[in-house]
């Protein structure tokens, strides 16, 4: 932590670190000025400890309250997305952009990809998102974000799982346009620019366009929120490939799960969809 945590945030003079530990139900928040040093508790062997990755405004966790422009680009890669450890780790590891940092998280890995100069928050979630789809990572890429801290413990596991620092290559640093290509990919099936053009003059009720937009509630089974949006928009009269576009063009609301499936989100969507004809 005294060599990571600086170079994420020391760039941040007079801004917060943010801490948050869980236990449980449990969570409390500690905050850290920047610069440091950055002193956690000592709860590792009991709480899950993480951190924001983008420094915070003021003391406070929220997307508003988080800086706007960002030199570090992040990704989260849960080995039951990839087929285990190893696949999740060979993802990361194999990218011609390999990451600066790779944390092990216990369950999978985390990469971190150091950048030569700040930029935009809003541009650097497009290259999140694209990294994300390569390694079939999870859909991590919002400002408030908070990440396992190395050097504590996976407590989802019994015994707990050690959370430690894999990689680390300072040599490792890298512009903005390096990503291009992963925004680029041509294989994702549909665009995430613009409006999808199925809403022009379809009426939805308000629950739907909220759970849509919103996506799913904190605890809810995603998957069967998937089907219910793919059944109502069926009995709404929407074909397979606009039903499709709603999932792609919604990776922050009812997609996420769309975007987190990469080269497997078209046959997934179609497989929801089509169940959803059969129950409709």
């Amino acid at each position: 932590m005294k060599e990571f945590l600086p170079l994420l945030w020391d760039d941040y003079p007079d801004c917060y670190g943010e801490f948050r530990y869980m236990q449980g139900s449990k969570v409390y928040q500690e905050w850290g000025r920047i610069p440091g040093p950055y002193d956690s508790r000592d709860t590792t062997e009991t709480w899950d400890v993480y951190f924001g990755v983008l420094p915070r405004l003021r003391m406070r966790g929220r997307a508003e309250d988080c800086v706007t422009e960002t030199h570090v680009l992040w990704a989260d890669v849960d080995a039951k997305n990839t087929g285990g450890k190893g696949p999740a780790l060979q993802g990361l590891a194999g990218l011609l952009t390999v990451p600066s940092i790779i944390v092990d998280s216990g369950h999978g890995y985390h990469g971190y990809w150091l950048l030569r100069d700040k930029v935009p928050v809003t541009q650097a979630q497009e290259a999140m998102r694209g990294l994300a789809r390569e390694v079939r990572g999870d859909s991590v890429w919002d400002a408030p974000r908070i990440m396992r801290l190395p050097g504590t413990q996976n407590h989802k596991d019994d015994p707990p799982l050690p959370v430690r620092v894999v990689f680390f290559d300072l040599t490792k640093r890298y512009r903005l346009a390096d990503f291009d290509h992963y925004v680029a990919t041509d294989w994702f099936p549909r665009a995430l620019a613009a409006p999808p053009k199925q809403f022009v003059g379809k009426d939805l009720p308000s629950w739907l366009m909220d759970l849509i937009v919103d996506g799913p509630s904190a605890g809810s089974d995603r998957s069967a929120e998937c089907f219910k949006v793919a059944l109502w928009l069926t009995r709404f009269g929407w074909d397979t490939d606009e039903i499709e576009d709603v999932f792609a063009a919604h990776p922050e609301g009812i997609g996420a799960k769309y975007a987190e499936k990469g080269r497997d989100a078209s046959r997934w969507a179609k497989l929801t969809i089509h169940a959803a004809r059969d129950a409709a």
